[in-house]
This record gives C-alpha cells, sequence and structure tokens, in this order.
C-alpha cells in the first residue's frame, strides 16, 4: 500500500456525539429562542419563530407526499420560505435538490424526470410557469401558524444523504452531485472555529449554487443571523453595499469577478465604503483572485479580513481555507491554502502517484467531506470517486477534482488551472459540450464551440459558430431560452470555419485568436461626437466585441448584470456624474448613454418638434374613392402581431378575399415559419393552410418596405383594401425609434393606396392619441396642443394625422382606436408583446403581489376586436365612403381591480400598497433574467412611494363623453356585431393565461 507522502492533511477533529447540523440549529433555538435568526426586506424571524414554522413546514411536506430519504426539487424563490423549507426538510429526514425557476421549461422536466419524481417545492414568488410539469407544494410563510409539532420520524444521520446539487456534465446534461450530512457538519464546525459565531451572514449566492448552503444554515447552527435580501441579483452592487450597512452584516461571500466590481465601486464612494465598515470578513472562492481587486477593497476597508476557499461541490461547498489580511505584494498569487479540519489533499499525476514540491498535477480530495458521487450515474461516480489506497489519507474515497495544482515550499497549495477543457467562470462550472449540445439545436447553426477568453475577472465566454445565417440579438434570446442564465455566451462570433488541431478536433486555443480577426473588421464608420467615441471607448473595454453601432443594445450584443456594473463605474469615473447600473439598464445603447451624458443631468432633448414636423402630407390631387363593394382582395400587415393574428383569421372567415401578409424575414421560408409559428402560438395554425394567404417578405422600416420598383407596382395594382395593423408598440421607446417603423411606413401606405386602382386604408391606432383632461368622441380632432408625451402615442398621432390628410385628399380611410385587448374569451392565451394590463398581471404573478389600481378602462377579447375590423373591411359603409374613425372598446369600462382580485384569487397572491409593489417591481426587473414583461412595466409606471393609492390610474384611458363609443356603436348595429360579456369565467381564463407565463 503506498504512502501519500506529500499529502496536505486538516486536523483530526471530533464532532459532537453523534449530531448534525440539525442538532446544531436546536441547540442555538434552546440558547436563542428570541434572537433573530432570518431576516428577509422587512419581515425577521427569531430562533424559536423558525422552529415552529419549519416543524409545519415538515409536516406539509410529509403529508403531501415528499418521503424520508427520497430527493425533493425546491423551486423556491427567494424569500423566508427556501431556509424554513431546507430546516423543515432535515427535520422530515428529506434530502433536498435546489433548483432554478429561471432555468428552460424543457430543463427543469428533464430533470425533475432524472430525480425520479414529479412533486416539488414552490413558494409564492416562484412563476406559476416553472415547474409546470410537476406537483406543486406551495410554502407560504405568511399563511404558516407554526401550531404544528415536530413530525414523529427518525432524525438524520451523518452518513444520510443531506442534498444534491446540479452540475454541469460532459454529455450534455447537468449531473446530481450527491452529499451527505457529514460534509457539511465538518464545514460549519470549521468555520465556527476558525471564525467564531454569532455572525450577521448576508445570503449573496442563488440557492442553486452550493455556497448559499453555507450563507443560510452556518449562521443557525453558530447563533448568527441570516439576511436574505429582497433579490434584486447581482446587478446592482450599491443595493448589496445598502443592505450590508442596513442590517450591519459582518460575514458574506463574493465570487472574485464580481468582488472586483464591488473593490471598484468602495473606493469611488466613501459613503459606500462608510455602509460597508460591518463587515468583518469576505470569503472568495469559485474561480482565481484578482490581487489587484484585494488590494484595491483592503486600501478603504483594511480591517476586512479574507478567506480563499477551494472545493467542488462534490466535496461539501468547499475544502481548503487560506486566511490572511494584508494583501500579497504585486506579482504574487493567493493560494487556495491547506485543507479544513477532517480533509485531506494530494497532488498526484496521471498514474496517480503522489508529487512533491514545485510539481503540478491533478488534486485529489479526501476525507469527511467526499460525497457520494452522482446520482443513478454508476460509471460517472466510479470515473471521479476512487477507492483511496493510501494509508495515511483518512476515508474510503478520494475524488478527482480534474483540477491542476502544486504544493510549494511555504507549505501552501496553489491552483494551476484545468487538466480538460472545463470552464470556471463567474464561480460558475461551464462543461463546453452542455452549452454546445444547446446551441447546436437551434436553427441555423451548424458548428458551435464555446471557450473562455480574458484574464481574471475580465473573462467571457464566447460561442465561435458556423452559422448558415447572420449572427444577430435574436441568437442571443434563442440561447437565453434554452440554457440557464450562467452558461449563456456572452458573445457569438460567426466564423467561416472552425480552426482545426492536427488531430481532426477543433482547436480551442486558436478559436480565440480565429475571433478576435473576424471581430476586427467589424468596427463601427459612424462619425461620433467626443462623448460618443469616449463611451464607445468605455464600452468596448466592458464589451469587447467590436461589431456594434450607436443604436446596438448593451444586452443584446452580451452584455450582462456583472459588465453593465463595470461600464457604469467607467462612466461615472470619465465624466464625473453619479451614473449607476440602472442607468445603463435604461440607457442601453452608446446613443442613449451618450444623450444621457451631454443632458448635463437635464431631460433630453425633446422630440416634438420632430413629431410636430412629421404630421405634414404634400398635397395632390383630388380622387375619387374606391367603391364601397367587398374587397378581392387584401393587403395585411403586421399579422404576425397579437391582433394582427386574429385579424387574419377573422378577414379569412369574414371575406373571399386573397390576403397578402407582410412579413419582415430573412426570405420566403424564414416569413413563412414566423407567421407559422405566431399562428401556432395563439391556437390559430389553421389559417396558414388556407390557399388564399400569400406571404410577401418586407419590411416597414424600409423605403418602400424593402420591395422592389415593380412588386411595389404589382401590389398598388392588385389590391383592393389595405389593413395596416402592423407597428413598433413599445411604451417606454422614444419617438425617434419609433418613427420609421410607425410614421414612414404610413407615408409608403399612402403612396401605395393613391397608386393602381382605388383601395381603401384601414388603420389600427391607439386611444392614447386623445388628450385625458377632456371630454372627446371619435370626430374629435387631434391638435398639436395635445400632443401625448410617449413616444408611442406620439407615432401613433403622427400617423393619424397624416391619414386624416390623405383622407381630405380623397383617399377612403377608416382609423380604428383601440384601448386595453385582452387575451381571446375561450383560451386566455396572452399576447407575445404584452398589453400594459397583461404586463401588469403578469409582473403581479411573478411577484405574488396584488396590488389596488383605481384604474378604469375598456378591456375588450381580442377575437372582438378583430371580428369587427373584419366585418368593417367586408362591408364598407355606404354612409361613410371616405370612411370614419371608431373607438373599438367594449360597451362598458370595467374596474381593472376586477381583474387583479380574480388573479389574487387564482394565483394566490398577497395583497401590497402600491409603493411596496412598486419597490418590489424595480428590484425584480434589475435582475438580468427578469421577464421582459416586467422590465417593461418598472420604466413605465412611475413612483409615488409616499401615497398609499397606486397612480396607475393615469395610464389606463377612461371614456368621459357618452358620446365617446357613438361611431362604434352605430356600426356595430350596421353590421349585426353583438359584443361578448366579460363575465367571471373570462376573468378566470385570462388571469390563468397571464399567471402562466413567464418572458424570455
Amino acid at each position: 500500500m503506498r504512502i501519500a507522502r506529500h499529502a496536505l492533511t486538516g486536523l483530526i477533529r471530533p464532532y459532537p456525539d453523534e449530531q448534525t447540523t440539525l442538532d446544531l440549529i436546536d441547540r442555538q433555538i434552546l440558547l436563542h429562542p428570541d434572537a433573530p435568526a432570518l431576516i428577509f426586506g422587512e419581515q425577521q424571524l427569531s430562533y424559536s419563530q423558525l422552529d415552529r414554522l419549519a416543524n409545519e413546514i415538515a409536516l406539509m411536506l410529509l403529508e403531501q407526499g415528499a418521503q424520508p430519504g427520497r430527493l425533493l426539487p425546491l423551486l423556491v424563490a427567494d424569500g423566508l420560505e427556501l431556509p424554513l423549507t431546507i430546516v423543515a426538510a432535515m427535520k422530515a429526514g428529506i434530502p433536498f435538490v435546489p433548483m432554478d425557476s429561471r432555468w428552460p421549461t424543457d430543463r427543469t422536466t428533464a430533470l425533475l424526470a432524472t430525480l425520479g419524481t414529479d412533486l416539488l417545492v414552490a413558494s409564492p414568488r416562484t412563476p406559476a410557469s416553472a415547474g409546470a410539469a410537476g406537483r406543486r407544494i406551495e410554502i407560504d410563510a405568511a399563511k404558516l401558524t407554526g401550531a404544528a409539532e415536530r413530525p414523529d420520524v427518525a432524525r438524520p444521520a451523518r452518513p444520510d444523504i443531506f442534498y444534491g446539487f446540479f452540475t454541469s456534465g460532459t454529455t450534455g446534461l447537468p449531473k446530481c452531485t450527491l452529499n451527505h450530512h457529514r460534509g457539511l457538519l465538518n464545514r460549519f464546525t470549521t468555520m465556527t472555529r476558525m471564525f467564531g459565531g454569532g455572525h450577521v451572514a448576508l445570503q449573496n449566492s442563488r440557492s442553486v449554487f452550493d455556497s448559499s448552503l453555507w450563507q443560510l444554515l452556518w449562521p443557525l447552527t453558530s447563533g448568527g443571523t441570516v439576511v436574505m435580501p429582497v433579490r434584486e441579483g447581482l446587478l446592482d452592487l450599491e443595493q448589496t453595499v445598502h443592505q450590508i450597512g442596513r442590517h450591519g452584516v459582518t460575514i458574506t461571500d463574493f465570487v472574485p469577478s464580481i468582488f472586483a466590481v464591488l473593490a471598484d465601486l468602495l473606493h469611488s464612494d466613501a459613503g459606500l465604503t462608510r455602509q460597508a465598515a460591518s463587515l468583518r470578513r469576505v470569503l472568495l472562492g469559485g474561480e482565481a483572485i484578482n490581487v489587484a481587486a484585494v488590494r484595491r477593497f483592503h486600501e478603504v476597508l483594511p480591517h476586512v479580513e479574507f478567506t480563499n476557499t477551494y472545493g467542488p461541490t462534490e466535496a461539501s461547498i468547499g475544502s481548503v481555507f487560506h486566511t490572511f489580511g494584508e494583501p500579497p505584494p504585486d506579482g504574487h498569487e493567493i493560494p487556495i491554502g491547506r485543507p479544513i479540519d477532517n480533509t485531506s489533499v494530494l497532488v498526484v499525476d496521471e498514474e496517480l502517484n503522489p508529487l512533491g514540491p514545485g510539481r503540478t498535477g491533478e488534486l485529489l480530495i479526501g476525507g469527511d467531506c467526499v460525497g457520494y458521487g452522482y446520482l443513478a450515474d454508476p460509471e460517472r461516480t466510479a470515473r471521479s470517486f476512487l477507492d483511496n489506497p493510501f494509508s495515511d489519507v483518512a476515508g474510503e474515497r478520494l475524488y478527482r477534482t480534474g483540477d491542476l495544482g502544486q504544493f510549494r515550499e511555504d507549505g501552501l497549495l496553489y491552483f494551476i488551472g484545468r487538466a480538460d477543457d472545463q470552464i470556471k467562470l463567474r464561480g460558475v462550472r461551464i462543461e463546453p459540450t452542455e452549452v454546445e449540445d444547446a446551441l447546436i439545436r437551434l436553427p441555423g447553426i451548424r458548428e458551435v464551440k464555446v471557450f473562455a477568453d480574458g484574464e481574471l475577472d475580465r473573462a467571457q465566454l464566447i460561442a465561435a459558430v458556423v452559422s448558415d445565417r447572420p449572427v444577430t440579438a435574436d441568437l442571443l434570446d434563442a440561447a437565453r431560452a434554452v440554457l440557464p442564465p450562467e452558461f449563456v455566451p456572452d458573445r457569438f462570433v460567426r466564423l467561416d470555419r472552425l480552426p482545426l488541431s492536427p488531430n481532426g478536433k477543433a482547436d480551442r486555443r486558436a478559436l480565440a485568436a480565429a475571433v478576435r480577426q473576424a471581430e476586427a473588421g467589424q468596427e463601427s464608420r459612424t462619425a461620433v461626437t467626443g462623448v460618443q467615441a469616449r463611451v464607445e471607448q468605455l464600452w468596448a473595454e466592458v464589451l469587447p466585441s467590436t461589431g456594434r453601432d450607436a443604436g446596438a443594445s448593451f444586452f443584446d450584443l452580451g452584455g450582462t448584470s456583472l459588465s453593465a456594473q463595470r461600464l457604469a463605474l467607467s462612466l461615472r469615473g470619465a465624466f464625473g456624474r453619479p451614473i449607476t447600473v440602472r442607468d445603463v439598464v435604461h440607457n442601453p445603447t452608446v446613443a442613449a448613454l451618450t444623450a444621457l451624458l451631454e443632458s448635463d443631468g437635464e431631460q433630453a432633448p425633446d422630440p416634438a418638434d420632430q413629431v410636430l414636423a412629421d404630421q405634414w402630407l404634400d398635397a395632390w390631387s383630388q380622387q375619387r374613392p374606391a367603391p364601397a363593394v367587398p374587397p378581392g382582395s387584401i393587403l395585411l400587415t403586421g399579422a404576425t402581431g397579437f391582433i394582427g393574428s386574429y385579424l387574419l383569421q377573422a378577414l379569412l372567415r369574414r371575406t373571399s378575399a386573397t390576403i397578402s401578409c407582410l412579413v419582415r424575414a430573412e426570405d420566403r421560408q424564414a416569413a413563412v415559419d414566423l407567421l407559422g409559428s405566431r399562428l401556432d402560438y395563439y391556437q390559430l395554425a389553421d389559417a396558414l393552410s388556407d390557399p388564399r394567404v400569400r406571404i410577401e417578405v418586407g419590411d416597414l422600416a424600409l423605403p418602400r418596405w424593402g420591395l422592389t420598383d415593380e412588386r411595389f407596382a404589382e401590389l398598388a395594382d392588385s389590391v383592393d383594401a389595405i389593413v395596416h395593423s402592423g407597428a413598433q408598440v413599445n411604451l417606454v421607446t422614444p419617438y425617434p425609434k419609433l418613427r420609421a417603423t410607425n410614421v414612414t411606413s404610413v407615408r409608403t401606405l399612402i403612396e401605395l393606396a393613391r397608386r393602381g386602382r382605388p383601395k381603401a386604408i384601414h388603420h389600427l391606432s391607439t386611444l392614447s392619441v386623445l388628450p385625458r383632461a377632456t371630454a372627446v368622441d371619435e370626430d374629435t380632432c387631434l391638435v398639436e396642443e395635445n400632443l401625448p408625451g410617449d413616444g408611442y402615442s406620439q407615432s401613433k398621432w403622427c400617423a393619424e394625422r397624416l391619414l386624416t390628410a390623405a383622407r381630405e385628399q380623397g383617399l377612403p380611410v377608416d382609423i380604428y382606436r383601440l384601448g386595453e385587448v385582452m387575451p381571446h374569451t375561450r383560451t386566455g392565451i396572452v399576447s407575445h408583446t404584452g398589453s400594459l394590463t397583461e404586463m401588469l398581471l403578469e409582473s403581479c404573478g411573478r411577484l405574488g403581489v396584488g396590488v389596488h389600481t383605481g384604474a378604469v378602462s375598456d378591456f375588450s377579447p381580442v377575437e372582438a376586436v378583430a371580428d369587427f375590423i373584419a366585418r368593417a373591411v367586408a362591408e364598407p359603409s355606404p354612409a361613410n365612403p371616405s370612411g370614419s374613425c371608431y373607438h373599438v372598446a367594449g360597451m362598458r369600462d370595467l374596474p381593472l381591480d376586477e381583474v387583479l382580485d380574480q388573479l389574487s384569487t387564482t394565483a394566490g397572491l398577497t395583497e401590497v400598497k402600491y409603493p411596496e409593489f412598486w419597490q418590489l417591481l424595480q428590484e425584480e426587473a434589475s435582475n438580468e433574467a427578469a421577464p421582459e414583461a416586467v422590465r417593461k412595466l418598472a420604466l413605465v409606471l412611475p413612483e409615488q412611494p409616499e401615497d398609499e393609492f397606486a397612480p396607475l390610474a393615469d395610464q389606463f384611458f377612461t371614456s368621459t363623453s357618452p358620446a365617446f363609443r357613438r361611431n362604434f356603436l352605430a356600426r356595430c348595429d350596421e353590421l349585426g356585431l353583438r359584443w361578448p360579456d366579460i363575465d367571471t369565467t373570462v376573468l378566470q381564463r385570462w388571469c390563468r393565461g397571464a399567471a402562466a407565463v413567464t418572458r424570455k
């Protein structure tokens, strides 16, 4: 039997007799029943309350089918429910596996199958769509009474499985590591011996990372307090510092890449440094440490001590520590240190022979920290977990980490790198094959390789692709739909081919050079101002890809929460302005950031002058109107939109016309695929199979919609009516960004209508073009004094002014002003773009809260809106040959609170006042993984923190005139149409549809 002469072994220390982590927590409950144990936002639980509520949850788990010894998935979003459920699982003897509600649905479904269960635990903040394939046990801390007794089941023993974590796998699927109670107990008792007890710890890691376990549980074993911030991710480190200062946090954990940005932030702001002064220790781990960042941090907070931690998930979080106060001199590395109590580390060659100081080899870990291996994967377990052949190393098995390291003469262990292609980025282990397996399935991708590029905390995950299509922001969106957020590449670079090594495999080392060469030719040639040039320079430092223009979105080009924080700090330093990460989120383009910086703190120039200039239409000679007969050929724009999809179906049903659908796409097949996918989403797929449907590839934002002169002339000669449903609908985008699609396209529309055969225009507009303060009807003229304030409404106002002028010159123009168009009364399927109401419903469901709005508006089912317009197109009105304006709104206005009350019943929401709702919304929107509906709503809703009444009423149009719907009602009578009633059943369907969606 060989002797491990150069192994490092921690101190051998016995544990308390037959105890586990649960016993240590129970002891603190007895010693400090009234001391604060858990803090989440404004909520706080004492140790005795923690005990009682965890007892109740433990009984709930057992009663609803969870079984001792069988892994239970936790999709418990941030909140008190997370630590309560973990403690409850210990009390019930149930091992758990944290899962992320942000993971793609297919991934979650596959992992539930891997676990062999459809049972999962959720909380009020867990999105309804997360884990939809499983049976949910809903845990709501606010509804617990704490009256239950501890369940009468066997207490966990040290050899029992405690928990599992999914980590990246080389086969394209994650693998579930299994750990026992002994490993975590050893880690916690070592931490208490080294750091003392009574700490206030900030839970800085998400629950799917094993470092969250020490943050959530170790303080409870040593009389401390766990602070769980209302999650904003790590997007806004200023908020993290505010939490540290508010609660007196003494210890927390950072991934070095995030810590480096924190060090820069504290170095730049003395006020934030004062808030962070309660810190006594910072743990670092997951990747190499930037020594310069530690030095910057030490300069402003010299009393803080650091502990570098090393250890894979397979070995109970971390098994090697190195504690230091003074950073090492420049040019020196920070070691990962020595094994903690009851663990060992060896450095071995390929034959597993121990290596001496200064020689690099693979790291093997032994002792009490080594877990059981991988769930239902004995082959992979056998490859990584070896029988221990060394007589002086404790434990039956050794774990092969795949990491390279070496002992040095100082008796400490140093990390060198990896023995394989595995990537460690921002503290996350990434197997390239898992990412590549997901990306290769995306449309147009023929080959793909991913690799890490950049040093230390500046490293990025790059995907080099050989693709049939150009690399656009759509590819990033598609990747986000199939990969966890941490696995989504920061940049995609298109190559003609992947460089190969001599053995014919992709040469990952040569990829970096090929990528840089490919990006070198993509520099913007746009002339820029001095400020813009500086913004672009700083942008390029945090987002190295140079293929961009001033209008490209930072996040569409691969920007993350971390790089956005870096950019905000760089802009702050360069311009001396208090730029925050929220400024980057709200101004995500070079042009927008330049405008913000050039505004000198004032509001950016008002685009109203451009709107007023765009409203004028050149005169032409009067022409005869189109005859009042059913059209034989219709051109429909916006067929891939929410209303446009239903319009296509309604026009097919109400007319015998051929319908040409203008679709923006690269080619005809892509247009067919896009329209088909949208129709399929709304359960309207049969419409595309109708032989009367024609596909016209075009783009409203381009001159003449991108059509050739010949094709434009052919349409002018063949079309009888144009139904203009197409528009860019974005409530937060300024007018200049919407101008081409929403205004210039209308000029093209008028030109097409004037040429060839006479034809009618049917234009979809919005009630938001109308003034709010006065009584209006359908004949109210739009005047400059009442120009709307937001960009979208301005663009629709300008389009209406152009069309009104065209009507005055002889073109028949019907305008349909729409209000709050809601999902179909039968299916409840929400729109893929999101109306204001849908965004509010989805956000309430996402946050798990309801709010009183005081808003009143029409809530019109989309099928009714589409049917009215289709009937009006099919049966032109002889009484109004030049056209009219219709307020397409329900027979009566409905309080929005009736809809929200139904959602509260459907989804079990907690009622909050508007200030709290607004704050929760802003915090969730700051999370880079937040659904689009949440992000958009956060930008739309006003802040009113001191008023209990929600200022939402001003966001919805409410009619104030008895004649508001006069033309619309008369036309309904003329067409023999009856508007559907909005009853409780319809509200339930709408709410179920909204609750089931989390936008990508």
